[in-house]
């Protein structure tokens, strides 16, 4: 009688782990990636509703900052310009921010400020999402 395994069978074994491993890690990294697009998703939107808050909150009209490293929210009423709110940006999980360009401004009664819709998008790997702000600050992701 015989106890135990061979090399070529502990090596069989181990190659047979790596090829079925080899076709489940990629699909984890996808998922992953969608993961942290989601919450970066809801950072940015956090921070959508902080500006209109604060915009309300202080009768002024606030002014959200968006890029990859920062969201910072100012409000100015009458001479004073205050910080109402920041936090760090999609870089810091990994993941880009395009679109941002020039500030979203939200006037006193909390609608958006401007001209036109603003399309934001945030993307890790092959995870993408986009929110869309309207010009009355409604916002569709």
């Amino acid at each position: 009688m015989r106890y135990g395994t061979t090399l070529i069978e502990l090596l069989l074994a181990v190659v047979i782990l790596a090829i079925i491993a080899g076709f489940g890690i990629p699909r984890l990294s996808a998922i992953g990636d969608a993961a942290t697009v989601n919450g970066e998703i809801q950072r940015l939107v956090t921070a959508l509703d902080a500006a209109r808050g604060a915009a309300i909150r202080l009768d002024g009209v606030a002014i959200l900052s968006v890029s990859d490293t920062a969201y910072v929210v100012r409000v100015v009423s009458g001479t004073d310009t205050v910080v109402a709110w920041q936090q760090s940006g999609a870089s810091r999980n990994g993941s880009s921010l395009r679109g941002a360009g020039a500030p979203v401004r939200f006037g006193p009664s909390g609608v958006a400020v401007g001209a036109a819709n603003r399309t934001l998008i945030v993307a890790k790997g092959s995870a993408q999402r986009t929110v869309v702000v309207s010009r009355l600050g409604r916002l569709s992701y």
